[in-house]
């Protein structure tokens, strides 16, 4: 029988590590528009939150004739037919300008909720009703 040959070295271990995860950027504006809009329209859902958010802006327009006004709320909350927690309380009455709302009652939605919008009163003839929630 022939000689055995050496064994030969074992191989060095691979890194092992853990990356950072960077930080996720704002989420992407969400916006709603109403036809015809009428305070009917009580539960009007938008979105719901999967991570915690802070509304920086909410911008609102109306179309419409005889001079159309809009007051409407937006609401957040873990389920849409409870009461829920007020965002912002909002009357629009232009059908020229964008009115950018920057003041809230409460500006930071926790994750899992539900925003909606609650139309409170109308004046006029509003054909639309349009909103942009900004983060």
């Amino acid at each position: 029988q022939g000689l055995q040959g050496t064994q030969g070295l074992q191989g060095l271990q691979g890194l092992t590590g853990s990356g950072v995860q960077g930080n996720f950027g704002a989420p992407a504006p969400k916006s709603i528009t109403l036809l015809s809009p009428s305070t009917t329209d009580n539960i009007v859902p938008i979105f719901y939150t999967t991570t915690s958010i802070t509304l920086t802006n909410v911008y609102s327009v109306l179309a419409g004739t005889t001079t159309p006004s809009v007051s409407f709320t937006l609401f957040y909350g873990t389920n849409i037919s409870a009461a829920g927690n007020t965002i912002v309380a909002i009357t629009n009455s232009s059908t020229t300008t964008v009115t950018n709302t920057t003041t809230f009652t409460t500006a930071t939605v926790p994750a899992g909720n539900y925003i909606w919008l609650s139309v409170t009163s109308i004046a006029g003839v509003p054909q639309e009703l349009g909103a942009t929630l900004q983060f």
